[in-house]
């Protein structure tokens, strides 16, 4: 019954449109010149509405293009479409902005931990990736960083290429390739 349910809505909304659509496609073609009769809800109760209506030319479609399927969204503009195909195929931002502004992902991205000055928790340097991190001046990618003492930090480093957060302990003289997983040992 559960997954009968999760249609209902759907089934809904068919059963109040189709016998209004049903009845105008199986209605047989009017003669040229005559008018269509009257259906609730449409513009023939607004006089306005009307004569807008009348500038439009008709539609018409053959019996093929009636039973051919609706390839189109009720929900979703054709831009927007485009948008999520394109974010789909990885080619494109799934913001829909313009594909010219992505930021590319760089092929070698490591954190790299050069020394570390510890004072007290709130007080501390870390030379990373050849910057000076302060608990004032942190880098873009950092999402949460705790040193402990001078001997190592623990690190939540945001990677674009990853599209994650990664949870690492580095100490100084430290390098993590973040494309590889390795972290590599360095010299002092």
């Amino acid at each position: 019954m559960g997954k009968y349910m999760k249609s209902l809505p759907a089934l809904l909304l068919l059963c109040s449109v189709l016998p209004g659509l049903a009845s105008y496609a199986q209605a047989p073609p009017l003669p040229p010149g005559a008018n269509p009769p009257a259906i609730a809800g449409t513009p023939g109760e607004n006089p306005s509405a009307a004569s807008a209506a009348e500038a439009l030319p008709p539609i018409t479609l053959t019996p093929e293009e009636m039973k051919a399927p609706f390839h189109g969204s009720f929900f979703l503009t054709p831009a927007e479409i485009a948008a999520i195909k394109m974010a789909l195929a990885g080619s494109g931002s799934a913001m829909g902005g313009d594909i010219s502004a992505v930021i590319p992902v760089p092929p070698h991205r490591v954190i790299s931990v050069s020394g570390l000055l510890y004072r007290s928790p709130k007080d501390w340097i870390v030379w990373m990736n050849g910057q000076k991190v302060t608990p004032e001046n942190l880098l873009p990618e950092i999402v949460d960083i705790k040193i402990d003492s001078s001997s190592h930090m623990k690190l939540k480093w945001y990677d674009i290429g990853l599209d994650k957060v990664i949870a690492i302990t580095l100490r100084p003289h430290q390098t993590y390739d973040i494309v590889t997983g390795v972290l590599l040992p360095g010299t002092e």
